[in-house]
């Protein structure tokens, strides 16, 4: 079911729906997880994966979670559904619901406790299932988490909300997308002209994967083949004079980096 609740405010989609708990994560700044992480020896200094953890072990040592347990499990499920930011997959509200779930999960064994009830809203204002795995690469990557936050990476969002659920007719897969990414945000300039759309994710990637060694003899490669013949005959003696001793220079800078490269 799809419609708008408010958060902050705002008007935002929201879809109700059943999601994996393994693919949620605990929000770190909700103010009961950070009641019961503030006093973690490095908690900021671990990684995402790790931080996680002890978000679910400190949890588990609250009372209010404790007496959870044998509530919900008694009810056979939650009578309030947690709310989820698709985006990210960070509960919003339900931290304590997520981690008797997990809980719960773990006692029994079976699969009845690993789908957990959710009302999903998204700052994208996407709810299509078939995305999930596109955000769910944005939400693991900080960086592009950062951008987003910063409202960047706006045609990347673009891009993904208008996906079908057909992969083969994107642009790319979420896999392409968990390769590519990384390679093209630590490359600020191509990352600039594929969020202009001069260029696609794919041509981005391309560009930003070339090291700056290679992308400077390709520069050079490009710039000598656009030197032709009647140029150099239409010069007058000096600058014939200066193109040969420029091109002498440039024989020797080739000749050291052949050195370099041991040919």
């Amino acid at each position: 079911m799809n419609d708008k609740m408010k958060i902050l405010g705002r008007g935002v989609d929201r879809r109700s729906d059943y999601l994996d708990i393994h693919d949620l994560k605990f929000l770190a700044d909700n103010p009961r997880v950070y009641a019961c992480t503030h006093g973690q020896v490095n908690f900021a200094n671990k990684t995402a994966g790790e931080q996680q953890q002890i978000i679910y072990k400190e949890l588990l040592k609250e009372s209010s979670v404790k007496n959870l347990i044998p509530e919900i499990k008694r009810h056979g499920g939650l009578m309030e559904s947690i709310l989820v930011r698709w985006d990210t997959m960070e509960v919003i509200e339900g931290n304590s619901r997520l981690a008797v779930y997990r809980k719960l999960h773990e006692i029994d064994g079976k699969g009845d406790w690993e789908l957990i009830p959710c009302e999903i809203v998204s700052k994208n204002r996407d709810t299509e299932r078939s995305h999930f795995s596109f955000y769910k690469v944005l939400a693991d990557n900080r960086e592009a988490k950062s951008r987003i936050e910063e409202s960047g990476l706006k045609r990347l969002l673009s891009d993904i909300k208008q996906f079908g659920e057909n992969h083969e007719e994107n642009d790319f897969t979420a896999l392409n997308m968990r390769k590519m990414l990384p390679v093209v945000l630590n490359k600020p300039k191509v990352l600039k002209k594929y969020e202009s759309g001069e260029i696609s994710l794919d041509e981005a990637y391309q560009r930003a994967k070339t090291s700056r060694a290679e992308d400077k003899v390709k520069q050079a490669t490009a710039l000598l083949n656009d030197v032709e013949r009647s140029e150099i005959e239409t010069l007058a003696s000096n600058g014939f004079n200066a193109f040969k001793l420029a091109f002498k220079k440039h024989r020797r800078e080739v000749k050291r980096i052949d050195g370099m490269i041991g040919n």
